[in-house]
Parts: C-alpha cells; structure tokens; sequence
C-alpha cells in the first residue's frame, strides 16, 4: 500500500510540470487585501473576491481582532456565523466547532496556520499550542461549510487559515504585555528586519494563565517563530519559517467520568517544534508555481502512575508524541481572461506513539497521498462556474473523491447569488482505526479497556447544499452575506457501550459507524462600516438538527442536541477623535450538548443557554518613530457567571490590561 501510495503522488506531481502553470503567484497584493470587496484565497486555493468565491467565508480582519478584546485566538471564532467555542477542564482543550456536532476534541474542521495544517493526527487542533502570538495574526479566512474538495479530509466541516502579518508590515521592534484574572500573565516581543537578501519575522512569546481557579488546569507556554523570505532571482522565492513551543500545562480536573483515580493527576510538559520551507518560481505573467514541505512534531509528558498491591499502572492518557511530514507541490494559472485554476498533489506520513491510547509503545503510521483541482470558469459577464475536487487515499482509506460545484449569477453590480453542492468524505484515521484507550501496567500489559477500535471503519461522508447571497451598499461600507444550507452527515463515527475483545471483556467504549445526522438552517453576517473610526458586525445562524435515528430504541443519546438552535454575536466599535477607541462585544449561545462533557448518556441535560457582554477601551499615542496602545478589558461583564462547555466550569467576570509598544 505504501509503495503504491509514493508512485502515486510522484506521478502526479510530475505529470503537469511540463504545462505553463501558476501556485500562488496569482495571489493578491496586499493592496487587494485591504480593499473594501475582500480577497480570498482558502475556499478554493484561487485568489478570489467574495463574490466570486464558491463557498461562504468570513473574514475576521485586523480592526476585528483589535476591537474584540479577546486574548486568545480561539475566541475569535465567536465572530463567525455558526460557530461554538468551548472551554473543556476535562483535558484542558478549547473545542471550536461549525454546528455543534463536537466533544472536547473535534475531529472535522483544517485549521492552518500559513499554509499548512496544525491538525493532529492523534487527537484534534490544540488551540493552546497553535505557536502564533495574536499580535501577529493580520486576519483570519474561515471557510463556513465542508472545504474536503480543496483541503481534503480534515476540512470535512469547515476550514479557519490563520494569516500572519505580511513581508514588510510592521518593521522594527514590537513589545506587548498583558495582564489579569486568573492569572493571566503574557507577553510578545517582535522583530521585522533584513538581513542581506533575507527578510525576516522574529517573534518570542510567553502564555501563563490559571483557567478555571481550582482546577489543575494551568499553563505556562514559551514561543519561538522565526519567517523568512528570500528572493533568489527575478523568478525564484525561497520562504521559510520555523517555530517551537514548550512548557508546563495541566489536563486534570475532578470530573470522575475522566479523573476515576481522583484529582490533579499532574502536570504535563509539552514540546513543539515546526519548520516549513517553500520554494515558487513564476512561470509567466499570472502563471508560477510552488513545492512546500512542512514537519511538526509534538511531544507531551504525562508520567503519571498509581499503585496497586500487584503492581504499578500507567494512568497519564495525555502521554503521546504526534508527528506529521507533508510534502505538497501546486501550480496555479491566471493567465486567461475567463480560466482561472489551480491543480496539485501531496503525499503525508503522519504517525503516533501513545501506550494509553493507541495500546503500542512503538509508532502507529498512516501514510497518504492526495491530488486536487480547483478551476473557475466565466461563462459570460454575470455568471461564474467553480469545480474543486480531491483525490485522497491513505492507510486507512480507499480512494476517495470529494467534489464541489457552484454557480455564482451577479445580479446586479451589488449583488450576487451563490448555489452550490458538496460531496465531502472524511478518512476514519489513524486514532479512529487504532485505539485501544485503558489502563496499562508499567510494563505494558493491558489492564482494562475503557476505550477500543475493532479498525477497519468507513469514512464519515457528507452531502451539503448551499444558497449564498451577498449584497453591498454606500461604497461597500454596508454588506450582507447569507446563506442556506442543508448538511446530511453519514457513516459518523461515534462511540456505543460495548464489550472490548477478549481476554479482556470489560465494559468498554466501542468505536464504530453510526447513522449520522442532519443539518438545515440559515446564517449570515451584517457588516457596517460608515467611516474609518466606526464599526459593527452582526453575526448570526439558526440551525435545526434531526437525528437519522430513533434515540428511544437504539439507547443513544440524540444527535441533534449538540447542535445550537441560534449561535449569535455582535461587535462595535468607535473610535474618538483623542485616539481613543471603545467597543462592545455580544455573544450567546442557545442550550446545546458538548459531547462528553455536558452529556454522558441518554437524558443528561444540555449545557444551558448563555448571554455574555465584553468591554474593551483603549488608548493610542502616536509619535514620529513609534506608537503606545493601553487596552482595558472586561469580559463577561454585569452577568452571572455561565456554563462554559460542562455545568462544572463557570466562567465568570474577567479583566485584563494590556499594553503594546511598536518602535520604527
């Protein structure tokens, strides 16, 4: 299988090098990319307007992430239509997920950061340990609906590309500090320089913060980011960026679903490290083409045992090292007046090594290969054809295909209507396939099974129907972006009470296919933006889930559940005319299930509903050679504390000084 799979993606890497082709370097400027209509490039690989771009997408811009007031770069996924976040102490994860339908570890949407994915193999996007300080995020694409046909499996709901700030913003040093409840101590510290031909990004960072007080849920996380850019010739770019994260962080809590031996099982330590390089080279005028690899491993310590009067037993589940080798060549062609395209293939080896979890000391391998095509065609002046498909199979599927197509009618020089169809199928992988979660004495030996996969499991598939409308008024500075939607969720892969195989028939969690589920609803977002210093966004989605079963006679809690009725978020801001700007933030949540946390079994409630107010102030002075920003923060602000994720983990009123400092 493995061989097949390397002459597979040599193939199809070298079969289209002898057409004229483009990667990225029809990419916009980054004039484009301010313009009040948004380029965007993750809903197709093509740098598209919104009004052209085959899916919906929201863009969370700089002015955003600065009025928001939010400290963490999860958060910011509260300004996007259907979007839940939740913080789980049952391992300290953040969940972000697109219409519920997540646990404490969601499976189903590509986050990348620059490119390349951050998601693990093993267990889920650790938004704790993305690497990126939040001062140097320019702006945040997600792509709201399966993108599998672009990005492949792990975009199977919804795709967030993470941007960093371009080649050239911000030269010289940049300084931030931020203060706080629950002691939330953390700083930056930047520079943007040239050295001989290479330009360069350095950042430094520190994160400490105590979650939820009294729970063993702290953390102190050190950051090292280097990006690079070095241009070879008049043809050839080399881009490099390099990054490493490390430091204490606690998983436990006292919820005795997950904790049965009891409180803090200790402190963990984790280790990151990522380098990516990427060489393009233009080809012609709209026409280039590139050749990425990326690597990132990630090691946590969980080195907790207990005794028992016949031996000693490992218990630490968050004992693991995750890897992953990514290697991706793309040519992209934007040299016709009506033909714009990208095509590409990849091939990933991503392994893992967890006793606790995967039942081996040793690595448990998936190698895959994918190729992929992405063509938009105009028809004539008022309408748009886009095609995206995937060719993907691995260790753990068959060859599979993902497809989109959408058809984009301009109804009036204001107005556009978007219909599009998706068929998106998502591999079981590696963790699905090969769990065997349990207790293990010191020496291997399996104890007991709380967890298990028989392998061998069907990968999730999903039909989504999508009707996209986008309009614009007074100069672009009103806009409306809707849509509505139908997802049909098959062969999801869920977890039943069973019997783990002999010998060791104990009660046990069995993995396996179920029925799936089905999503209808409509979401949009209502922006304006009357002047340079004012600013608010609406941001809202009504969704109704039905289960393709009946809960009462197979025994299983209902699917429908975790999907929120109404998710909805609204931000403004105003800036004064002494520089200083304030702004507010609303957010609320309908009662929905967070699958292991706010749910166990059949009839555990839901977490409640729950409405939360933010306040930002903040002040900047300007002087000729550098800028001073003070920020007061308060989150959850005048409200009774709320259920975040489970009942147990109550987040109540919080507050945060930050200052930042940018020298030329």
């Amino acid at each position: 299988m493995k061989q097949r799979l390397l002459w597979l993606g040599l193939a199809l890497a070298c079969y289209p090098l002898s057409k004229p082709c483009q990667a990225e370097t029809a990419l916009p400027s980054e004039v484009d990319f301010f313009a009040p209509q948004p380029i965007v490039i993750s809903a197709s690989r093509l740098a598209q307007p919104l009004s052209e771009s085959p899916a919906a997408v929201s863009v969370i811009d700089r002015e955003m992430i600065e009025a928001s007031g939010f400290t963490q770069i999860a958060d910011l996924m509260r300004l996007v239509p259907g979007i839940q976040v939740g913080l789980s102490t049952v391992n300290n994860t953040t969940a972000v997920t697109y219409h519920g339908q997540a646990d404490a570890m969601p499976r189903r949407m590509e986050v990348l950061v620059d490119g390349h994915s951050v998601y693990s193999s093993l267990f889920t996007i650790d938004w704790h340990d993305l690497g990126v300080a939040l001062a140097d995020v320019d702006r945040i694409e997600v792509v709201r609906g399966s993108n599998s046909p672009t990005y492949g499996s792990n975009a199977f709901i919804a795709t967030i590309n993470i941007i960093t700030r371009p080649r050239y913003a911000d030269p010289g040093w940049f300084a931030q500090t931020t203060l706080g409840s629950n002691s939330t101590r953390a700083g930056t510290l930047r520079h943007v320089g040239k050295s001989g031909c290479f330009d360069y990004r350095l950042s430094l960072g520190f994160d400490q913060s105590d979650n939820f007080p009294g729970r063993n849920d702290e953390q102190l996380l050190r950051t090292l980011n280097l990006r690079g850019w070095c241009d070879l010739n008049d043809t050839d770019s080399l881009e490099l960026q390099l990054g490493a994260r490390n430091g204490p962080i606690g998983r436990g809590g006292d919820n005795p679903l997950f904790n049965p031996l009891g409180e803090k099982l200790g402190v963990n330590q984790i280790a990151t490290n990522r380098q990516q390089v990427r060489w393009s080279r233009v080809l012609g005028a709209g026409r280039d083409t590139s050749v990425k690899f990326y690597h990132q491993r990630r090691r946590e310590e969980d080195n907790v045992t207990a005794s028992l009067p016949s031996q000693v037993i490992r218990i630490g589940l968050f004992d693991h090292t995750d890897e992953r080798y990514d290697l991706e060549w793309q040519l992209n062609d934007a040299s016709a007046e009506r033909l714009q395209w990208v095509t590409g293939a990849g091939l990933r080896l991503s392994q893992a090594r967890s006793l606790l979890q995967l039942g081996s000391p040793g690595f448990v391998q998936n190698l895959g290969a994918r190729t992929f095509s992405d063509v938009a065609y105009r028809l004539d002046e008022n309408w748009l054809l886009n095609a995206s498909g995937m060719l993907e199979q691995s260790d753990t599927l068959d060859l599979a295909f993902s497809s989109r197509l959408a058809l984009n009618r301009q109804l009036q020089s204001n107005q556009t209507l978007r219909v599009s169809v998706t068929r998106a199928v998502r591999d079981s992988g590696l963790f699905s396939n090969s769990m065997k979660l349990g207790l293990y004495s010191s020496n291997g030996d399996p104890i007991n099974l709380v967890g298990y996969s028989p392998g061998g499991l069907k990968p999730e598939q999903m039909l989504a129907w999508e009707l996209g409308w986008l309009g614009h008024w007074f100069d672009r500075r009103l806009s409306l972006d809707m849509k509505l939607f139908r997802e049909e969720i098959r062969q999801e892969i869920i977890a039943t009470p069973g019997l783990a195989p002999e010998p060791l028939p104990n009660g046990a969690l069995i993995l396996g296919n179920g029925p799936g589920v089905n999503i209808t609803g409509l979401e949009g977002q209502l922006q304006y933006r009357p002047r340079a210093s004012d600013l608010a966004s609406l941001q809202f989605s009504f969704a109704d889930a039905d289960d393709r079963f009946d809960p009462l006679s197979s025994g299983r809690a209902s699917e429908a559940g975790r999907t929120p009725r109404l998710t909805l978020s609204l931000l403004w801001a105003h800036t004064f005319s002494n520089d200083v700007q304030m702004s507010l933030g609303y957010y609320h949540i309908d009662a929905m299930r967070w699958q292991g946390g706010g749910e166990v079994g059949v009839g555990k409630p839901p977490v409640p509903a729950y409405d939360r107010v933010d306040l930002r102030l903040a002040k900047h002075f300007r002087w000729s050679e550098h800028d001073v920003l003070v920020e007061f923060i308060a989150q959850n602000l005048g409200n009774q504390p709320y259920a975040d994720f489970w009942a147990y983990n109550q987040f109540d009123t919080r507050y945060f000084v930050q200052a930042s400092a940018h020298f030329y």
